[in-house]
């Protein structure tokens, strides 16, 4: 129970950080007695709702995943944080994610469990598996990259 409240206070520091401290919004807030942090809330639950309802069909898992693993990723990079390994397989997936066949995208549950996992990448994880598995992979291809030119180089000697 302390973990959600932790997590509720970080939410409610968010808005309260985003939240316009201007006087028409504090005489706003005085006239209707709901604090504005609350109502920027209910404003992107709102907002929320209605992009998935105009784009359930064409993406909405992926956009949820795109745009705030993006300003992650540019938020990374401008402060220096080193860790362009991480969001370089980051990317990779995702790219390996879009152009798996469309008709995986019709299944629902895949695109929810992609957007899970993507943002599971993006933001909790360190990308160490990928970055691994991207390094067997270029191993492995540079194996039958050499193999391919020995190959080559035997048919060149015999002709």
């Amino acid at each position: 129970m302390e973990a959600v409240k932790e997590y509720w206070n970080k939410v409610d520091a968010y808005f309260e950080s985003i939240t316009p401290k201007c006087d028409k919004c504090k005489q706003l807030e005085e006239k209707i007695k709901i604090p504005m942090r609350y109502i920027m809330m209910a404003l992107t639950v709102v907002l929320v709702l209605i992009i998935y309802l105009l784009t359930r069909k064409c993406g909405f898992f992926t956009y949820c995943a795109f745009f705030p693993s993006l300003f992650a990723c540019m938020k990374s990079m401008h402060d220096n944080k080193g860790e362009e390994k991480k969001w370089c397989s980051f990317w990779m997936l995702f790219s390996l994610q879009q152009v798996l066949p469309r008709c995986l995208d019709r299944n629902i549950y895949y695109g929810i469990v992609k957007c899970v996992a993507l943002l599971y990448f993006a933001f909790f994880d360190t990308c160490d598996i990928l970055i691994n598995g991207l390094n067997m992979a270029y191993e492995y291809i540079e194996k039958g990259l050499n193999y391919y030119k020995s190959m080559c180089a035997k048919v060149e000697k015999s002709d």
